[in-house]
């Protein structure tokens, strides 16, 4: 068993590891599901890490972008249906989300 890492009534949520954690506070008043991006920690060694950045700011990315491409390439390569159908639900979360804040802002040109 893992534990979740939110609070409720000042207890800890304890939730069989292959089931997903899932944020009681994840709704909103009228009991739709709410933006369900949120920060994901692992861990990583501090000096990978940096030879990371600096690959992905050579290639004009951030990290967080490479990592999401390299979590789409892996689900629509190595996922069933059930995983390819999550990724088109998150996916349209996220243009509803662009649409809803004026879309994403333009990347910087390098001159």
């Amino acid at each position: 068993m893992e534990l979740c890492i939110y609070t409720v009534s000042l207890e800890w949520l304890r939730v069989p590891s292959r089931l997903p954690c899932e944020d009681p506070c994840s709704y909103d008043r009228e009991g739709r599901m709410a933006d369900t991006t949120k920060p994901r920690q692992f861990r990583v060694p501090e000096p990978l890490w940096t030879a990371y950045d600096n690959v992905c700011q050579r290639l004009g990315v951030t990290r967080a972008e490479d990592l999401n491409a390299h979590i789409r390439s892996t689900v629509e390569e190595h996922g069933d249906d059930v995983d390819r159908a999550l990724l088109a639900e998150a996916e349209a979360e996220l243009a509803e989300r662009r649409a809803r804040k004026g879309g994403r802002p333009p990347k910087a040109t390098s001159a």
